[in-house]
């Protein structure tokens, strides 16, 4: 069974000291301070609370994002105020640096890159600036990604957050990078308690059931290796997503990253983003980005079900030994109404198309013709 799951990296070396992360082509070996956290949650949690602690005021974040952004934010004592965005999940920059310039409580803002399409914030970062306000680029799904001018994520805004685990096989690891002079690192996070790294235990179990499933060639044994992945990843998620607290992340994820090829991870991924692009024609699937560019290094690809019912093509598609995957459950925090009408859109009939790096060129070839030949 493919899907864009990740698989347990294997362990590299006997050092569990945390790598400086030859990540080549990420932008987290940069001059400004970076700090690493277990979590995506925990690293905003700590980067904002000098800022709550002054003065809350109201955060302006995307309707579709997840709940690793709005329960720290939450947590703090901001206000949330959701802006509306594409069904591609891209900003209307003019209608969000107005809702800055027109709300003096307006003291941080949050900008996803959605899939790693990385937004050009033209004015906008001068605009937060000059109004007081924060601004956050959500880098959790653009690790390895650069835009069209050649900029890695993270290069427009104050902070930019990071995610290991969005991208990687390891157990944990998020990244929050100071770029403003008005936001002060926090000191260097501590080690991990034993409940903490029972709960990474869970994370782990989830990793090493799902390179199961990618390995195992029957179909119903695969279903049932998803349902026992999913339950494990439920444990794991039951604890780690109440905890903000500043913890480093662990010495199983420093050995795993020690060995990590960067390079072919990212060749590899490339490769597989252009086979998609080049050959995709299912008359039931609509990229939700048509135009592939070669800084573009995603988690999937994001297509749209259109004319059929997404549950069931989905499990035609499963039957053939291919698992389309939905960010859905963690991510529906639309209000009620109309106003996110198109972010509904996305949320009800999005699935994402996997390119990970273990996916090599005749497989994906594979996928593709599975996706062509669903009727």
């Amino acid at each position: 069974m493919i899907s864009c799951l990740r698989q347990w990296l294997p362990l590299a070396g006997d050092s569990n000291d945390w790598p400086d992360l030859h990540l080549d082509a990420a932008p987290l070996n940069r001059e400004k301070a970076t700090r690493w956290y277990a979590t995506g949650r925990a690293a905003l949690f700590q980067a904002l609370r000098p800022l709550a602690e002054q003065s809350p005021g109201t955060a302006l974040i995307p309707a579709y994002i997840a709940g690793g952004v709005i329960d720290p934010l939450r947590a703090l004592g901001f206000t949330i105020r959701f802006y509306c965005t594409g069904v591609d999940l891209l900003c209307d920059l003019d209608q969000l640096g107005g809702m800055v310039e027109s709300d003096p409580q307006v003291r941080v803002v949050v900008i996803l890159h959605p899939m790693g399409r990385i937004q050009d914030l033209a004015s906008l970062p001068e605009t937060c600036r000059s109004h007081g306000a924060v601004l956050i680029e959500d880098c959790a799904q653009a690790l390895f990604c650069v835009d069209e001018q050649g900029r890695p994520a993270g290069s427009q805004g104050d902070l930019a957050l990071f995610s290991l685990t969005k991208h990687l096989g390891c157990v944990d690891g998020a990244a929050v990078v100071f770029r403003s002079e008005r936001l002060q690192p926090p000191p260097q996070p501590r080690r991990r308690p034993l409940l903490t790294r029972l709960a990474t235990g869970w994370y782990g179990l989830h990793l090493l059931l799902d390179q199961t499933m990618h390995r195992c060639s029957n179909i119903s044994g695969a279903k049932g290796l998803l349902v026992a992945s999913g339950y494990c990843y439920d444990r794991f998620y039951a604890r780690a997503s109440r905890d903000f607290s500043p913890l480093a992340p662990s010495p199983t994820s420093a050995r795993q990253l020690n060995g990590l090829n960067v390079r072919r991870l990212v060749a590899q991924r490339r490769r597989n983003v252009a086979t998609i692009y080049s050959g995709l024609h299912s008359p039931y699937l609509r990229l939700v980005y048509p135009v592939d560019h070669p800084g573009w290094v995603p988690m999937a690809v994001p297509a749209m079900v259109e004319g059929v019912s997404r549950q069931e093509w989905v499990g035609r598609i499963m039957d053939r030994g291919v698992f389309l995957a939905s960010l859905c459950s963690r991510w529906d925090h639309l209000p009620p109404g109309d106003e996110f009408s198109r972010e509904r859109e996305y949320l009800d009939h999005h699935v994402l198309i996997p390119i990970n790096e273990f996916i090599n060129d005749e497989q994906m070839s594979r996928i593709v013709d599975v996706l062509n030949s669903i009727c």
